[in-house]
């Protein structure tokens, strides 16, 4: 990843992010994990490049320390939401991580994802378990790309 960011800055890259597998909870499948991360990278791939920030998530992503500071670092101008609730740690869209890279970009740097083997970090499933588990989580990341507003409503339930 450092060297990904170093061998870019000089084309005006001052973030990096790349990608992430789940470590099953105990008794689920591996299989059915990588499956779901194999969808999400073809979902991923058709997103907008003006919505790419919001794919940038703490445990796998690096930046510019000067440019860090140039855009005020980790101030935000929102607080953190989870499913539309304020003041949760548990929020999976813009997070501080998010609005970091998207600061970087509104500033006229350039954000790179990194798809390298040895740029993925393993992690928990505990936000796929909040949601329900893999199947309701997968029907609210769908729900959330066809109709924001039924995401909205079923999330909360």
């Amino acid at each position: 990843m450092t060297e990904a960011l170093q061998n870019n800055e000089k084309n005006g890259v001052a973030c990096i992010y790349g990608s992430y597998s789940f470590i099953p909870a105990s008794g689920k499948s591996r299989f059915t994990m990588a499956f779901y991360e194999m969808a999400s990278s073809i979902i991923r791939s058709f997103k907008s490049k003006k919505t790419e920030a919001r794919r940038v998530m703490g445990f796998n992503f690096g930046l510019n320390r000067k440019v860090a500071l140039e855009v005020n670092g980790f101030i935000m101008d929102k607080p953190r939401k989870f499913r539309n609730e304020l003041g949760s740690a548990e929020y999976v869209g813009n997070s501080e991580d998010g609005m970091m890279a998207s600061a970087i970009k509104k500033a006229g740097y350039k954000i790179l994802y990194v798809n390298n083997r040895k740029s993925r970090v393993w992690t928990s499933d505990r936000r796929l378990q909040i949601d329900g588990g893999l199947m309701r989580a997968i029907l609210l990341r769908l729900l959330k790309i066809i109709n924001r507003k039924a995401f909205d409503k079923i999330a909360k339930s």
